[in-house]
């Protein structure tokens, strides 16, 4: 063989060596650093005894499946909530001296009914409803629909007890006041304003959908027209604790508030709500607008360490490591990207794996099979890497980019 094909010999066999994937034990995986957005606790937190897991399986589970290098992947985002109404607690004194409308069109929905659990209280009937104009005059007319409890109740609509419903006709226009009489005056009630054929909207939303306990909950609120006089809120926990939200101006018509987030508490169903009142004036009108949205906040009971290669008879596996506080069920779950012919990381499979865990250091694998691995190579990057709690039904860790794996 001459020197010039023993080159050649020895550089296809070097070419055909680096064709070669890499084997998962050649690989090595470390964690990404977080982005903006991402759910990542500091550290994890000692939960007190009130923060209980309910009653799980503690079999280990383990899932995985391809996916096509087309799939779109969908980040998480806050609920943004877009409210043309108000709530507002009344007396049956106020009630029977009359209180404003705040409608700024015709056709406004118009609902009362007794505060729940309230004393006293009793439900308003039609009889006992009259609308009055600026001159405290009866307006004729004014109602051309009226609801009671009664026909609600038939309808299966899913009101409190004792309410009663109207519409105002279209062609009735504020400022417009609502008189009730015949109530006892200490009795509690709320009224709640539909104004529905306007475009005058009280948005809200928080910056992320979720939350770790200490982490500083961001909320934005605008009001879409006329100038803001008086915003006010305050936020409440699934146990029924509260705490005020103040906001402040911010860019634009935006306000601000933070609030940082105390989730040690007893457990029990449901999200954490934001709760909004804006007052604002809008062509000499007065405009009032109430707004909620939801968000999740959570424990983090176990906290992610990092990841290594672990073995898998077929395919890839990768062992994530947690540092575990409290004892439950732990699910890991993540998508993994494999580099293309093109040289482009596209989407390969889905692996979710359950353990029950003890405190101390733990370790659940992510195993995807041949068939995810097939017309991908490395690198890899493993995204939507989550891990959550399943007793405690909650998210401990959200990173969009997880794991890089080369």
């Amino acid at each position: 063989m001459s020197w010039i094909n023993r080159n050649s010999f020895l550089l296809l066999l070097l070419a055909a060596a680096l064709a070669v994937p890499a084997t998962a034990g050649e690989l090595t995986v470390e964690l990404m650093t977080p982005a903006p957005g991402d759910l990542v606790p500091v550290e994890a937190v000692e939960a007190v005894p009130v923060v209980k897991a309910a009653p799980v399986p503690r079999e280990a589970v383990s899932v995985s499946r391809a996916l096509a290098a087309d799939t779109k992947l969908q980040a998480p985002e806050s609920f943004l909530a877009r409210s043309r109404d108000y709530w507002v607690d009344v007396t049956g004194a106020e009630l029977g001296a009359g209180i404003p409308l705040y409608n700024l069109n015709g056709g406004a929905l118009v609902r009362l009914n007794p505060f729940p659990g309230a004393a006293e209280a009793t439900a308003v009937t039609p009889s006992q409803i009259e609308i009055l104009d600026a001159a405290g005059k009866a307006v004729n007319g004014a109602v051309e629909l009226m609801v009671t409890e009664d026909q609600l109740a038939e309808a299966g609509a899913a009101f409190p007890a004792g309410t009663t419903a109207f519409r105002l006709s279209a062609k009735t226009e504020g400022p417009l006041r609502l008189r009730a009489s015949g109530l006892a005056a200490d009795a509690q009630y709320v009224l709640h304003v539909f104004d529905a054929a306007s475009d005058v909207d009280l948005s809200l939303r928080t910056l992320r959908p979720s939350y770790l306990h200490g982490q500083t909950l961001q909320v934005e609120a605008v009001l879409a027209q006329g100038a803001m006089q008086k915003i006010e809120g305050f936020v409440t926990s699934p146990a029924g604790r509260a705490w005020p939200l103040r906001l402040r101006r911010g860019a634009d018509r935006t306000f601000v508030g933070s609030l940082t987030i105390d989730a040690l508490e007893a457990p029990a169903p449901g999200l954490w709500e934001v709760h909004v009142q804006a007052t604002g004036r809008l062509n000499g009108r007065t405009v009032l607008r109430s707004a909620r949205t939801a968000f999740a906040a959570a424990v983090p009971t176990a906290t992610l360490q990092g990841a290594r290669i672990g073995r898998a008879k077929e395919g890839l596996a990768v062992g994530v490591a947690l540092n575990v506080v409290t004892a439950g069920r732990f699910e890991v779950s993540g998508v993994l990207y494999g580099t293309n012919e093109e040289g482009v990381l596209v989407p390969a499979g889905l692996a979710q794996s359950a353990v029950w865990l003890e405190p101390g250091n733990g370790r659940i694998e992510l195993t995807y099979g041949n068939e995810a691995l097939n017309g991908v190579g490395a690198p890899y990057e493993v995204r939507d890497l989550r891990l959550a709690d399943q007793g405690r039904m909650a998210v401990l860790h959200r990173q969009a980019r997880g794991l890089s794996i080369r």
